[in-house]
Parts: structure tokens; C-alpha cells; sequence
């Protein structure tokens, strides 16, 4: 779970090994993935509350940090990918079709059912005017809810 701190000068957040010193520059963003049984369900991620996806402002850039991902059935070989792409496909979409996506290498997510994990996060940015997404890797009948800890930060 994240792990805040509260010193007389200083607060910071750490979450999958990365401590953000700058809570001003925090964004967080959640989304879910998983398997319907026959297709792979995919997710624009969003503040919480926001009935659409996250689009990062103009002159900005997100840097994504960190994931904590909450599995409801076990999965082996990843339970997402995360990258960004031009357009807004919804919260866990079956096939949806990204935009000029961009997605990592990076398959993030094994586990257990009833699993709650934290990952670190590199060299995932997401430029001005791009939605941060995350592809699901499985069609299997699993459940992952994911939050991912950014920074927001000028471009």
C-alpha cells in the first residue's frame, strides 16, 4: 500500500519504490483490464470521479511513476501493458481500437487471484494532448483494477 510521510519540512508518497517529494505534481488515475472470457478488455485511465479519460494539457507531460494493480483471479505473463494513445476508449473496452497507440514492452501484473501489488514505473511518458492508457494481456475471466501514480510536469 502506498506509504505517506510527514515530516516537520517535507511530505512525500512512496509507491512501488518511487517516493514523489512534489504531492503538488501528483496525478492519480485508475482504470481496469482483465479478460471477459472471450475477448481482452482494455481501459483509458481517469481521475477518479471523471466520466472520461485523463488528456494530458497542453505545454505538460506525465510521467508515469508507479502501479498498483488488485487481481481477482490469477494470471501468469502480465495482466497489462501501459502506454498512451490519441483517443479516449473507454473503461474497460472488449478490443477496443487505440489511435496511434503507444504501449511498452513492459507487461506488468502477475499474480495470484486476490493479489495487491505495487510495481515501479520507468521511461513511460505521456506527451501534451495523449490519453494514458493500459491494454489488457489476458482473455481469461480475471478482474484487475489499476492506479497509477504519476507526475505531472512541464514539458
Amino acid at each position: 500500500m502506498p506509504r505517506f510521510s510527514n515530516g516537520l519540512v517535507s511530505q512525500s508518497l512512496e509507491v512501488g519504490g518511487y517516493t514523489f517529494t512534489d504531492l503538488s505534481k501528483l496525478i492519480v488515475l485508475y482504470a481496469g483490464v482483465g479478460g471477459s472470457g472471450s475477448a481482452i478488455r482494455s481501459s483509458t485511465l481517469r481521475l477518479a470521479l471523471a466520466t472520461g479519460g485523463y488528456l494530458v494539457p497542453t505545454g505538460k507531460v506525465l510521467r508515469l511513476r508507479a502501479m498498483q494493480y488488485f487481481l481477482t483471479g490469477a494470471v501468469t505473463g502480465g495482466a497489462a501493458i501501459p502506454g498512451y494513445a490519441d483517443n479516449d476508449v473507454g473503461l474497460e473496452a472488449d478490443a477496443p481500437s487505440y489511435t496511434n497507440g503507444v504501449f511498452t514492452n513492459t507487461i506488468v501484473g502477475d499474480g495470484a487471484a486476490n493479489l495487491n501489488k505495487e510495481v515501479s514505473l520507468s521511461g513511460i511518458n505521456v506527451p501534451a494532448g495523449k490519453y494514458p492508457a493500459v491494454k489488457g494481456t489476458a482473455t481469461t475471466n480475471i478482474g484487475c483494477r489499476i492506479i497509477i501514480y504519476a507526475e505531472l510536469e512541464n514539458a
